[in-house]
């Protein structure tokens, strides 16, 4: 889910440089899913700087939730 918020964030030019995840503040897993079932994911930008991102974001299978998580990358280039 970080890698899709990251992705995200590359897409709408919000950051430069090259940012890894640091922490994972939560993560709560609500259901499971099997292999080649579709995910969407909902991703929420709570704070972006030049130095720090911090995001949040629901998974979903068929409209219900599997995963909440709240996740900060830092820059490192």
């Amino acid at each position: 889910m970080a890698q899709c918020g990251g992705a995200g964030m590359r897409l709408l030019n919000n950051t430069n440089g090259l940012f890894g995840l640091a922490s994972i503040e939560s993560a709560v897993f609500l259901k499971g899913a099997e292999f080649n079932q579709p995910i969407k994911y909902i991703i929420k930008n709570i704070c972006l700087s030049e130095k720090l991102v911090k995001q949040s974001g629901i998974a979903y299978l068929n409209d219900e939730p599997l995963l909440e998580a709240t996740w900060v990358c830092v820059r490192i280039s």
